[in-house]
């Protein structure tokens, strides 16, 4: 059950992304950014928690307006990482 919550917070982060692209939405691109630092920090053991903490940081820059070929890849990793636990947890 937890893993289909980080399957769903991860595709949720992923398309706020998004939104912080299309300039909406950027207070909840900010909260979700932090959510998955937290979920990575705790985690840290695992080299995937390791790149949602980047990606959470580049999540944060991105709401401010400042988008990079990371952001996007940190885009993908989330979709992928969210539909793979999902899959994973059936």
């Amino acid at each position: 059950m937890l893993l289909k919550i980080f399957g769903l917070l991860d595709i949720v982060a992923g398309l706020s992304i998004i939104l912080a692209y299309l300039e909406k939405g950027q207070v909840f691109v900010l909260f979700l950014a932090l959510i998955i630092f937290i979920k990575g920090i705790i985690f840290l053991w695992n080299w995937n928690s390791i790149v949602d903490v980047i990606a959470a940081v580049l999540m944060g820059i991105a709401a401010f307006g400042f988008f990079y070929a990371f952001t996007w890849l940190a885009m993908l990793w989330l979709f992928q990482k969210g539909i793979f636990s999902l899959l994973r947890s059936v």
